[in-house]
């Protein structure tokens, strides 16, 4: 600004000099510099206080791991003990509590101080009651296939060391050719993934359909199931899995799946077996598929409606719907499904794609209670609800223990609508859009504990931050 500017602003009295001026622009940039700083501060150098709790109530806080949150605002965090105690007893998958969750105070996290500041006198452990997990099993009896990239392959290792990992169970990947096989099989192996390899320039859905064939000619004389999923078919416990099968007489033709939980998508694709919710084959229907696979090659459909077409044009078999297998066509907010304290699936589908549930992290409680314990329900005193490892809420109105309802989140599609849903997933009942969640976003596996930790993002009220730790009687 000139002088002459200046002259303007202020009478010749009043003119500042540029002593002044020079002392003012550097204040100025001081306080601009303090402000920004203390912003970055509380979004992402986390460290600790504790003005709001009394040392004798105070619990212990792991700054390291908070900090990799990306945590903004003033931040809350409580943590709470949790000890699975087995019974052989019937569990309910909702069970009331006459104790509150959150009976702490919160610590501030948004100024300076570090974990070693604390002691770790939490509040009493919370013990809850767990079905007695099932006993390992041989599922040498059951060969999988997915037809897959490299690189999504490795990915989806992770998940399929819950369910397939020392299980006997052998899974053939079918993947577009790709540099580094070895990698892959190294990982496989590390997790006691029995893995079986193929590679083929084919298109998608040309390897999708040939998984039949392949299934069919690497059959080995124990092999009573074959199994076509996706490379995000999840299967929450492979007991229970096992036992399904064991429903159905393996020495007759079977053909068993999944449908879509919409009617509108079953009126587009048909009665048939969707894949992501893992289709399942009796040998003797596939010996029989083997017999007239090339034969059907030359039809035009793709994918599952191609296999669908031909079972159904070269045999008497038909879709044996078993409702323990999810597709889980549910886009958007899946929330209300996982948290309607229904029986677990046997299958999960979409989880990384339609709507967000890590089955990985939301899995790794069962190291300590088993898979028994997924998705169980503890309703508390102070009105909030856990669903083990997938959220904490509190619902803005009243929802009886014995309301059997699902609240419907999601997003409807394809012309869907509240009844097109019915026949799967209801009774419904409307979104609750003032409920308060807290999501799991991780988990740390520790010697004997399993830390969850459960995150509400807000960026006018600041993040809260619930860990549940997790460990045996």
């Amino acid at each position: 600004m000139s002088s002459k500017s200046l002259e303007k602003l202020f009478p010749a009295s009043a003119t500042p000099s540029r002593k002044v001026l020079r002392i003012f622009a550097a204040i100025s940039l001081v306080v601009a510099f303090f402000l920004f700083y203390s912003h970055l501060r509380a979004r992402y150098d986390l460290v600790a206080t504790a003005k709001e709790v009394s040392p004798e109530r105070m619990c212990g806080v792991d700054v390291k791991v908070l900090g990799r949150y990306g945590l903004s605002g003033s931040v809350h965090y409580v943590r709470r003990e949790i000890v699975a105690r087995h019974t052989d007893k019937p569990v309910p998958m909702s069970t009331r509590l006459d104790i509150p969750l959150l009976d702490t105070q919160s610590v501030n996290l948004s100024h300076s101080a570090t974990d070693q500041d604390y002691t770790a006198n939490c509040s009493e452990p919370i013990v809850v009651e767990v079905p007695i997990p099932p006993a390992p099993v041989d599922a040498s009896h059951i060969d999988f296939a997915i037809a897959t990239s490299g690189d999504r392959l490795i990915g989806a290792l992770d998940a399929f060391a819950h369910w397939a990992s020392d299980s006997n169970a052998r899974i053939f990947a079918l993947i577009e050719p790709y540099g580094d096989i070895k990698k892959i099989k190294r990982k496989a192996s590390s997790l006691g993934i029995n893995l079986i390899i193929f590679e083929s320039d084919a298109e998608y859905n040309d390897r999708y359909s040939s998984l039949v064939k392949l299934l069919a000619e690497n059959a080995r004389e124990e092999t009573k199931w074959s199994c076509i999923m996706d490379d995000d078919t999840f299967f929450p416990s492979l007991p229970k899995l096992v036992e399904m099968l064991a429903k159905y007489d393996e020495t007759k033709p079977y053909y068993i799946g999944g449908l879509s939980e919409s009617d509108k998508q079953v009126a587009v694709f048909g009665i048939i077996a969707y894949g992501g919710a893992g289709m399942f084959f009796s040998r003797p229907l596939m010996d029989q598929l083997r017999d007239v696979w090339d034969k059907c090659e030359a039809d035009m459909e793709h994918g599952d409606g191609k296999i669908a077409h031909c079972i159904y044009q070269y045999t008497t078999t038909k879709l044996t719907v078993d409702p323990g297998l999810r597709q889980l066509d549910l886009m958007g907010d899946a929330s209300g499904f996982f948290e309607a304290a229904r029986p677990v699936p046997v299958s999960v589908h979409h989880w990384r794609s339609w709507f967000d549930a890590d089955m990985v992290k939301l899995s790794a409680v069962a190291l300590v209670c088993g898979t028994t314990c997924l998705l169980r329900q503890w309703r508390f005193s102070d009105g909030w609800i856990l669903t083990n490892g997938y959220s904490v809420i509190r619902y803005s109105t009243n929802i009886p223990d014995d309301d059997i309802s699902m609240e419907k989140t999601w997003d409807d599609m394809n012309g869907a609508t509240d009844e097109s849903w019915l026949y799967t997933l209801g009774p419904l009942r409307p979104k609750d859009p003032k409920k308060f969640s807290y999501r799991l976003e991780d988990v740390v596996i520790e010697d004997g504990l399993i830390r969850q930790f459960y995150i509400h993002r807000s960026l006018l009220e600041g993040d809260r931050v619930l860990e549940l730790a997790w460990r045996k009687e």
